[in-house]
């Protein structure tokens, strides 16, 4: 966890921007010999990338915001994997009926 201070009252630490953890480590790339070859890793979702700077006293509310999003996400996610075998059931009786409604009539016609 690397903190960097900005000016003497506000202090802003780097997180992952995608999980907004702390938990970071430097990596080095090794083929390319130049001053950017070190990188930076969240340990807890894999990222690789530049990290975003937020002040220590709002990662907290940043943190709550990811998991709402996160669980928000979820939800929806979860309404449509119920939704959709719900809409494939209906579909198949809709279809059913209509076969067996289209072999009554051509076999009441012969």
């Amino acid at each position: 966890m690397r903190k960097k201070k900005q000016n003497k009252k506000e202090e802003y630490i780097e997180v992952c921007p995608r999980c907004k953890s702390t938990n970071l480590t430097s990596i080095d790339y090794p083929n390319i010999s130049s001053p950017m070859s070190l990188g930076t890793r969240c340990l807890d979702c894999g990222y690789e990338g530049p990290l975003i700077e937020v002040k220590n006293s709002k990662l907290v509310a940043l943190r709550k915001t990811k998991k709402e999003k996160t669980k928000n996400k979820q939800e929806k996610n979860l309404g449509k994997f119920i939704l959709n075998p719900i809409i494939l059931v209906w579909s198949l009786v809709i279809i059913i009926t209509l076969v067996l409604i289209v072999a009554i009539i051509i076999s009441s016609s012969k």
